[in-house]
């Protein structure tokens, strides 16, 4: 990971928490904010601290809500279509098998020769 500026972080979180306290209008968010940013603008041990713990944070819920949005979209857009593909029509690739055979391969016997390595394709 990059090593970030704490400075930045600590700033990203005391302006989420007041945007979160002018949409919500409960003084908390208000009191957080004032107490995250004067705690960092006085002691950069304390900032440190709090941008690496955010920083943790954003990784932990980055590997949590991408596997989340995965498996929406596994379940909520893949898995129907495909099932109504399947309900549509039998034979989703086309393939008709012979009638006479029961596989589809074909034996082949052929001797090969100096003039087949030459020009192979």
């Amino acid at each position: 990971m990059k090593k970030q500026n704490s400075a930045l972080v600590v700033l990203t979180i005391c302006t989420g928490l007041l945007i979160l306290y002018f949409i919500f209008s409960n003084k908390i968010f208000l009191y957080i904010s004032g107490i995250v940013g004067v705690l960092s603008v006085f002691s950069g041990w304390i900032r440190e601290k709090i941008s690496f713990v955010w920083m943790k944070l954003a990784e932990v819920l980055g590997a949590i809500m991408s596997r989340v949005i995965l498996t929406l979209v596994f379940y909520l857009i893949l898995f129907p279509v495909a099932l109504i593909s399947r309900i549509q029509r039998k034979d989703v690739l086309q393939i008709n098998p012979p009638k006479d055979d029961t596989s589809f391969f074909h034996k082949r016997d052929h001797v090969f020769n100096a003039e087949d390595i030459e020009k192979m394709w």
